[in-house]
């Protein structure tokens, strides 16, 4: 149920985080991974990648995430660093 321009938003969003977690060069090597959850109203994009650590919230990049979804969160793991995005319905 979302509109052509909300489609167009969370593609710029999923590029924008994958860019993040990539922080500016290439990991050879390294994976980024992406799933997409849909449920409960809501879509649920999980994306890691090789980042040691997460983007500065304080960021304009991270200013254009949540002006593309509803709610961005990010944090570190084991294996690299991780974004959420979550995009609830109606918005």
């Amino acid at each position: 149920d979302l509109t052509l321009d909300q489609i167009e938003d969370l593609r710029i969003a999923v590029v924008e985080a994958c860019a993040l977690l990539l922080g500016g060069r290439s990991h050879p090597g390294e994976t980024l991974s992406t799933s997409f959850t849909i449920g409960d109203g809501a879509l649920d994009v999980f994306i890691t990648g090789p980042a040691a650590v997460p983007p500065d919230k304080s960021s304009f990049a991270w200013s254009v995430l949540n002006a593309l979804v509803g709610k961005v969160e990010t944090g570190s793991g084991a294996a690299g660093s991780w974004i959420r995005l979550t995009h609830l319905g109606g918005r």
